[in-house]
């Protein structure tokens, strides 16, 4: 197959007109990739791949230019979210009546995994447990993974249903829906932080959660671990031998969620229901099994969610309107039930009676939020 035909379509969309810009470029390389890797042809593409790549770089170099030349925008692709936009976006799609949970959840877990949009739509509740202090999310499939991983996991089951209703280009398109309304009702704070409304889009949570994660404070995780939880390549030889280890990764999850990263409240465990008798233990079972769904599925995780709704519920009832879907549990507008629960909740540090008591252990720590502990 010779060379300049493979990249034909691009060729042919640079002189229809068409935007080619580096995104693109980059996508249709990775596609060519995939396409000789599908067909066992590595060889064929070792052999094509440097007068493919030169082409490919001069393209991007000639749009390098142009920018310069021209005055257009240095850079491309949707704006990453600052922290402090992602959680007011966050608590604007929560008030929406229909879509709100389903949107903040949504957006939650893109941020917190600093993964794709359509990786979020893929999730299945059999893929999701709780281990110690967090929650455990595997992806079956990602655009950088294509293989299909199976997990030997207790809770998946082939008849578990997707975490989110419906298929995934609907899943994608309904939160992006949330998503613009919530921009446009935004556009002042958006262009407060120097950013454009319309740059504003699904990809802005990865790539914001990525940029807080590596430069968002002067006590971040490590750039691998950063990396491994994004599913990026690392170059060279660090994808050899920077392989994943838990802990690294459970410093980004503390990190991401949003506890201040150089204060020792970057060490509190998550709210947690700790029973004493069987008939406490019996009273919260039934609670999870009335308002949670999936509590017939993955009652461990129902337990855990119920558990952070129970112990921010004063918070919940003042930043959400009266008509909001979570109000329509009875659970939740039973305030003897409610407040019997949260006498059942820990949330705390590891050194706290509770925690001790009870064995709850907190992963993902570093070391300096032991010794503000000790300085204290």
């Amino acid at each position: 197959m010779d060379e300049m035909a493979i990249l034909d379509p691009v060729h042919a969309l640079k002189m229809g007109g068409g935007k080619l810009s580096d995104s693109r470029l980059s996508k249709y390389r990775s596609a060519l990739s995939l396409l000789f890797k599908d067909f066992q042809q590595e060889h064929r593409w070792a052999e094509l791949m440097p007068t493919i790549g030169k082409v490919l770089l001069g393209w991007s170099r000639a749009n390098a230019r142009k920018r310069k030349e021209e005055g257009m925008e240095v850079e491309s692709g949707k704006a990453p979210l600052p922290f402090k936009l992602y959680v007011s976006i966050c608590k604007d799609v929560a008030m929406q009546d229909v879509d709100g949970p389903f949107a903040w959840c949504y957006a939650a877990l893109m941020w917190n995994l600093v993964c794709r949009s359509d990786d979020v739509a893929y999730l299945n509740i059999g893929h999701v447990r709780v281990e110690d202090d967090h929650l455990l999310i595997f992806f079956a499939q990602s655009k950088t993974d294509q293989e299909v991983t199976h997990f030997d996991l207790s809770l998946e089951s082939s008849s578990t249903p997707p975490m989110f209703r419906g298929s995934l280009g609907k899943t994608a398109r309904r939160f992006r829906n949330c998503l613009m309304r919530s921009v446009e009702r935004l556009k002042d704070e958006i262009e407060a932080c120097g950013l454009r409304a319309d740059l504003i889009g699904s990809h802005s949570f990865r790539k914001g959660a990525a940029t807080y994660l590596s430069s968002g404070g002067t006590a971040c995780p490590s750039t691998s671990a950063i990396s491994l939880r994004a599913g990026w390549t690392q170059p060279g030889v660090e994808g050899t031998y920077r392989q994943f280890d838990s802990a690294g990764d459970h410093h980004v999850g503390r990190t991401a969620c949003g506890l201040p990263m150089h204060t020792e409240e970057l060490a509190l465990l998550p709210p947690t229901f700790i029973k004493v008798s069987d008939e406490e233990g019996e009273f919260i079972r039934s609670c999870v099994v009335e308002c949670m769904e999936i509590a017939k599925i993955n009652f461990v995780v129902a337990q855990r969610c119920l558990a952070t709704v129970i112990f921010h519920l004063e918070t919940l009832k003042t930043h959400l309107p009266a008509t909001h879907k979570l109000w329509t549990t009875p659970l939740m507008v039973d305030n003897d039930r409610c407040r019997k629960l949260k006498t059942f909740i820990y949330c705390g540090y590891e050194y706290g009676e509770g925690a001790k008591e009870h064995d709850l252990r907190v992963t993902g720590v570093p070391p300096h939020c032991t010794l503000l502990h000790e300085m204290q």
